[in-house]
């Protein structure tokens, strides 16, 4: 009786982190979407403010506004975004979640990698890395 034990608490507590995780996934794929409404509307230094201590410590508020600038004028506006996977990591600071995005911007596509620190409904954007060509070609 007792393995029949140890397998019904494993089932539970993955089932309970399962629920977490899609809760998770809910409030960041939320933030990419304002994200991308920011981007879109050149709100650049709005992200910045929006972000959390991880981003502010990694950049300085004109270089990401700098760069999210190119991104808007080389690559457009955004057209579509789909979640390709994701990385949860909890730890000791906290709770860590990597997307990545397949993006139709207007010009070109890109990857997206948006790293979120996660706490209750709050999402806090902490790193965030793109490929495209067309931000070397253009």
């Amino acid at each position: 009786m007792r393995p029949m034990a140890a397998l019904f608490v494993a089932v539970l507590c993955v089932s309970i982190a399962g629920c977490g995780a899609k809760k998770d996934l809910a409030t960041t794929d939320s933030a990419v979407v304002k994200f991308h409404a920011q981007l879109d509307a050149a709100n650049f230094d709005q992200i910045y403010l929006d972000s959390g201590d991880g981003m502010k410590k990694a950049t300085t508020q004109q270089k990401l506004v700098d760069l999210l600038s190119a991104i808007h004028r080389k690559l457009g506006n955004v057209k579509s975004a789909n979640r390709r996977n994701f990385f949860i990591n909890w730890g000791t600071s906290g709770k860590t979640i990597r997307v990545n995005y397949d993006t139709q911007f207007d010009a070109d596509t890109a990857g997206e990698e948006f790293v979120f620190s996660v706490a209750g409904d709050d999402a806090q954007l902490v790193g965030y890395h793109i490929s495209s060509n067309a931000l070397i070609t253009k």
